[in-house]
C-alpha cells in the first residue's frame, strides 16, 4: 500500500492484527480461492493466495479511512 500512499485507519498500519480481523471477517480459511490448509500431525497452518491479497487491497482502496473501523463493528 505504500506504493499508492494509502493509509488505513489503524495507527500501526496493516499488521498481523488487522490481517487476522480480515481473515475472520471474510472467513478466508474456508474459501478455497483464498487459502490452503497445511496439516502436519495436529498442527495446521494456512497459506493465502495472491487472489486474497489482491482482494484485501481492493477492499482497503475503497475506503481506507474506515476499513479497520468497519471490521471492528462487525465483531460486535
Amino acid at each position: 500500500m505504500a506504493r499508492d500512499n494509502i493509509r488505513i485507519d489503524y495507527e500501526k498500519g496493516f499488521n498481523s492484527y488487522v490481517l487476522n480481523m480480515v481473515i475472520d471477517f471474510y472467513n478466508a480459511k474456508a474459501e478455497a480461492n483464498y487459502s490452503y490448509k497445511h496439516k502436519i500431525g495436529n498442527q495446521e497452518q494456512y497459506t493465502y493466495s495472491q487472489q486474497f491479497v489482491d482482494f484485501i487491497y481492493g477492499e482497503i482502496k475503497k475506503n481506507p479511512q474506515q476499513f479497520v473501523k468497519s471490521l471492528k463493528k462487525s465483531k460486535r
